[in-house]
Order: structure tokens, then sequence, then C-alpha cells
């Protein structure tokens, strides 16, 4: 009983710091006041709920004992045997039904064409929480979750079973643009951006341990580096796959210079440095105005040839205003209307986030991408080892930024329009959250993580009030409960053959000595 009055008033304190928010609406028409009681009786039924499982999972981590956490009652019945399995089996029933539901409510109240992507996800999920509830519901718990265990190893090892998982996923991509709306294509190239952003992220924060707070900004050097160039050189000079390079060129040089005066610090001194290079450029952009006569006087150095008009002028960035008209993306000189585009955009997107996949996990197994774990891990010993820590630090800003500066282009190419607005101190913790939120170091925790940020808000406009909220408190209980991400790298094992392959036949002759003295006392 006292748990229950505890979780009713926590609710009833949510209710009254929501009230304003949730319930009150001033229509922008007459300026009458509307009132949404419900939206209060929802959120009250929530919390209270919520209530419970967050005292529930305080106990299960340690933090709390059940008598702290008013729930000594109900961890006594979990100790009677089948509790635990009904128990799972009843919380993966309601989490795998739950968003199937909603998204079916969100189906029928939207009159739009029917939603194949979301509905094929959510029920995919319901089947995954059914796998799980059923045989759980029936005792059989610590049997099925050890299934999913061996399953989950044999398809994150590289082998057979990965490579047709793989494929059968991107089998799946390919003829999405034909089968559902532009709308949600428009989307799916959308989370296949921040797939990329968040990669390249990652090598930065995951596996270099450098916090970067300012990534957005070598985003937007991609994005106004297509913009500006069509803008003051004509698409017919400079078209989208001739600056994909250059974008990714330029951001990466924008790494290297933000990299230099900063490489001795650390933690967070270096996440303010970046914070402000970040908010620089955003700045700047505002401005609409950026000088390059420094790099005129750099070029009358070597040359007394004419310079052109734009370099030796203020070059118009575009203001707050932004910078329209930009094209999309040519095929072969063939003109495209706006859905062949939009699609055309799917598929380069689709194809860059694979390039990525592929380039990241190339470069985490090489010997650079070794050197970077080893600096995440300790950079005194880092050093100690021989391993030349302004090469590897340079090498991780230029590399994560110019995987920004790609994505930035293709960004300019897919809105067709830009302003500052677009980058934010607000996107640079997106990107964060989209690498820290399911796996930090982790490439499929990080394809994962966009997906979800980006896919889950724009299918669920229904609930436009509250994905904000939820979206908090997701951050919150991954904070508390699993501040590893969901899906945390393995590390692997590398097996020096008569070291530690259990052969001592090759072992230097003082270990093999010291092997044979220790097995004769023994």
């Amino acid at each position: 009983m006292r748990g229950v009055l505890r979780s009713l008033l926590v609710s009833l304190w949510f209710m009254v710091l929501t009230f304003p928010i949730l319930v009150i609406r001033i229509s922008p028409l007459d300026g009458s006041i509307i009132w949404r009681l419900q939206n209060a009786v929802y959120l009250g039924i929530g919390i209270f709920l919520l209530s419970f499982i967050w005292r529930a999972l305080l106990v299960v981590r340690g933090i709390s004992t059940p008598q702290e956490a008013d729930m000594a009652g109900l961890f006594e019945m979990l100790q009677k045997p089948g509790a635990k399995d009904k128990a799972v089996g009843l919380a993966a029933l309601v989490a795998g039904l739950t968003p199937f539901c909603l998204v079916v409510y969100d189906t029928l109240t939207d009159p739009a064409p029917l939603p194949l992507i979301p509905l094929g996800l959510s029920a995919i999920w319901a089947l995954f929480g059914l796998y799980i509830a059923i045989p759980s519901l029936q005792g059989r718990r610590e049997a099925v979750f050890a299934q999913i265990s061996t399953t989950v190893d044999r398809f994150s090892e590289v082998g057979p079973p990965r490579t047709l998982l793989l494929l059968a996923l991107f089998a799946l991509l390919l003829p999405l643009p034909w089968l559902t709306d532009i709308y949600r294509i428009n989307v799916l190239g959308t989370a296949f951006i921040w797939i990329m952003l968040g990669l390249g992220l990652n090598i930065v924060v995951g596996q270099t341990g450098l916090l970067v707070l300012g990534y957005v900004a070598f985003y937007a050097v991609g994005a106004y580096t297509y913009a500006l160039l069509n803008m003051h050189l004509g698409n017919a000079w400079f078209g989208f796959w001739m600056i994909l390079p250059l974008g990714g060129l330029f951001a990466a040089i924008a790494g290297i210079l933000l990299c230099l005066p900063a490489l001795r610090l650390r933690g967070d001194y270096l996440a303010i440095v970046t914070l402000g290079f970040g908010e620089i450029v955003r700045l700047t952009l505002e401005n609409g105005r950026l000088s390059l006569a420094p790099v005129a006087w750099f070029i009358s150095l070597f040359t007394d040839a004419t310079l052109p008009a734009w370099l030796t002028t203020p070059l118009n960035l575009g203001g707050p205003a932004g910078i329209g008209g930009i094209p999309y993306p040519g095929f072969f000189g063939m003109n495209l209307g706006m859905d062949d585009s939009i699609r055309l955009v799917y598929y380069i997107a689709l194809g860059l986030a694979v390039l990525t996949v592929i380039a990241v996990s190339r470069l985490r197994d090489s010997r650079i991408g070794r050197s970077w774990v080893a600096l995440r891990e300790d950079e005194i010993a880092c050093e100690a080892m021989g391993i030349n820590q302004l090469y590897t630090k340079l090498s991780a800003f230029a590399l994560g930024a110019c995987w920004a500066g790609f994505g930035g282009v293709l960004f300019a190419a897919k809105t067709t329009f830009i302003n500052p607005a677009s980058f934010t101190f607000m996107e640079s913790v997106l990107i964060l959250s989209v690498v820290v939120l399911v796996g930090m170091g982790s490439i499929l925790g990080v394809a994962l993580g966009a997906c979800v940020l980006i896919l889950l808000p724009e299918y669920l406009r229904s609930f436009n009030e509250y994905r904000m909220l939820i979206f908090g408190a997701c951050m919150v209980l991954m904070m508390v409960f699993r501040p590893q991400g969901l899906i945390t790298p393995k590390a692997k094992k590398r097996i020096i053959a008569g070291v530690n392959d259990g052969d001592g036949r090759n072992e230097p002759p003082a270990i093999r000595a010291a092997n044979k003295t220790r097995e004769s006392g023994s």
C-alpha cells in the first residue's frame, strides 16, 4: 500500500509539473483556451506504472533494497518457483505488443497510405516478444534466452550466417523506393545520412575516446561546400559528384585545423574547445560574410596573375535566410522529376552508408584502428609503446570529419535548401546520442541508434507532444541502468602461435623452463 501511495504522489507531481504544457492550449485564431484534461490523465497513468518499473529496476541493479523501494512484497513473490518466468513472459508480451498497437492506432487515425515500414518493423518486434513470452510463461525462460544468446553470437561473428543476413537486409532495402511513398523514402534517406554521421563521430568518440561536442560544424562545412560552389560557380562546373569528395576533403582539413591547437587537451576541456569551434562556425554562417583575404594574400605570394573576384571580395554565405535552389544529384544527364530525384538520393545515401560501414570496420581492424583503441584506454601507456599520438589524433579527427563532410553534401542535395538553423548545438547532441545511446564503439549499435532516433519520432507523429518526453525518459533510463549502451563491442582475442594457444612447443626456452618447474612443483 505504501508503494502504491508513493507512485500516486509521483504521478500527481508530474501532472502538476506538465499541466501548463500538456493541458492548456491557446488557439492562434481567436485566442480562446482549449483544455485538454485527457492528456494529464494519460500522463498520470503512464507515470504511475513507470514508477513501479523504475523502483524495481533500482532494486535489480542493487542501487536500493526492496524495503527502500517499498517493493518487498513483490520481490518475495518473485522468489516462488516459476514466478520469475511468468514475470518475464508478461513483460515481454507487453513490450512486444505495445509498439505494434501504437503503430496500428497511428495507421487507423492517419488517412495517409498504409505505412509498410513501421508496420513491418513493429510486427517483427511483436513476434520477437511473443517468441520470448510464450516459452517464459510455460516455464522455459532460461532455455529460450540461451537459444537467443547462441543465435546472436553466431550472427555477430564473421562468417556465412552474418553475410547472408546482411545481404538479405540489403536486398530488402533496394526495392523500398518503389513500394512505399516518397515521404517515408525521404525519412529513410535521412536515417542513412545519420548513420554516416554517427559512424564518423564514433571514430573520434567511441574508438579514440575524444569527446567532441562541435561535430555538426564538419557537417555544415560539407553542406555549405556544395551550396556555395553551386551558387558562385554554377552546377555546370561543379556538380554533385565532383563536390562530394571536395566536401569530405574540406571537412577533413577543418578537422585537422581543430585538432592541432587541441592536441594536449582531453576530457571536458577538449569538449569545450570543440563546442566553441561549432559555435564559431554557426555564428560565421549567421553573419553571412566570410573574407578570403588571407587566402588571396597567400596565393599572391606565388603568382602575379589577377585573382578571381570571388576570392578578393567577402564571400556571401547566405546569412540567416540560408541558400536555396540547390540542385538534386544528377545521373548521367537524365532529366529526373522530383520523385525520381528523391529515389536517387535514397540510393546514394544507402550506398554511402554501406561504404561507410565497410570502411569503418576495416579501419577498426587495421593498425591505425588499434592505435585509436590504445589511445582511448591509456594515453601514457600508448605513448610508452611507441604510438605517435599526433598522427593518431589527427587521423581520427580527419577521418571522422571526412564522413561528416560527405553527409553534409548529401544533406544539401537532399533538402535543396540549407541555413544555419540546421547546424545548431542540438544537432551535435543528437549525433552524440546516436553514438552513445545503443552502443559506443559498436558499428551495429551506431546504426541502430541512428534508426531509433530518426525513424521512431517520424513514425510517431501522432504523439508529437510526447516525443521529446519519451526520448528524455529513455536517455535517463540508459544513463542509470545501461551506461555502456545496449550493444557493447566485444574485445577480439588474438591467438599467437605457441604463446597463448595452449601449445608450448614454440615458446621461448625461459618460458618453457618456468612452466616445467611449475608443473614439477605442483
